[in-house]
Formats: structure tokens, sequence, C-alpha cells
């Protein structure tokens, strides 16, 4: 497992700019990339807008600021992220309105939004649960 060049503050300052920006972002947390753009953050949580490698919209991830190990912004590629989307007639989409206080709310709030919510286990790559959340 990588251990995290930047602390969870330099993350949220990272994150935070790149909101305030609007610019096309690109956050690793462990070995998991994100890349698109922050439409939520909380001191422990951050809520990203993902582009997919078809630079399509693809939904959403939400981390904890404590795995955070890279934060870029502008993003790798970032200007021709910027003009695919524009020319495809991607538009962002509207931010779901999660509570960020912590990962209950969050996933708890999510459930509510969304029909799925999928989990990834930072600890086994291997393990992902796709449905409704029942408890947290």
């Amino acid at each position: 497992m990588n251990q995290p060049s930047i602390t969870s503050d330099e993350a949220l300052q990272r994150l935070t700019e790149a909101q305030a920006s609007g610019r096309y972002t690109r956050a690793v947390f462990h070995d998991a990339l994100a890349d698109g753009y922050v439409v939520g953050l909380s001191t422990a949580l951050a809520l990203m807008s993902v582009v997919d490698d078809r630079v399509r919209f693809d939904g959403y991830k939400l981390f904890p600021l404590s795995d955070a190990t890279e934060v870029h912004s502008p993003g790798p590629r970032s200007e021709f992220h910027e003009t695919a989307l524009r020319l495809l007639g991607e538009e962002r989409p509207k931010t779901p309105d999660i509570d960020l206080t912590s990962m209950t709310t969050a996933l708890k709030t999510a459930n509510q939004i969304f029909p799925l919510v999928s989990i990834h286990i930072r600890d086994d790559e291997e393990v992902c649960w796709i449905g409704r959340v029942k408890r947290c």
C-alpha cells in the first residue's frame, strides 16, 4: 500500500482550490484514480464527478481525505479533456446533495438519491458491493 505523499490538510487545500477553479482534476486515493471535477468537500471527505476513459461523465466517487496520496489540478491533459467534453456535448451533471459530514451520512444520503451505490474496499481491490445501503 502506498504511503500518503500529502497530508489530509494538504489534500483539502488542493481540492478546495480545484473546486473553486472548476478545473479538471486528478486525485489519487491510495491506488484509485479519480479524474474529473471536485463537486463537494468536507474536512473528512471529497466528492468528485468523474470522467471515464471515453471522456464521458460517469457518476461520482467519494473518498476519505485521509486516503489522498496526490492531487493535481489542473489534471494531466486537462485542456484536452475539457475541450473533448465540450465538443461531445457533455454537460457537468447536477451536483447531488450528499451530506459529507461523515462517511455514514454520505452513504445514507447517496442511498436516498441514487438507485445503486457501489462500495469498493480499499484493502481488497477484488471486493466491490453494488446495491442499496442497508446499514452503515
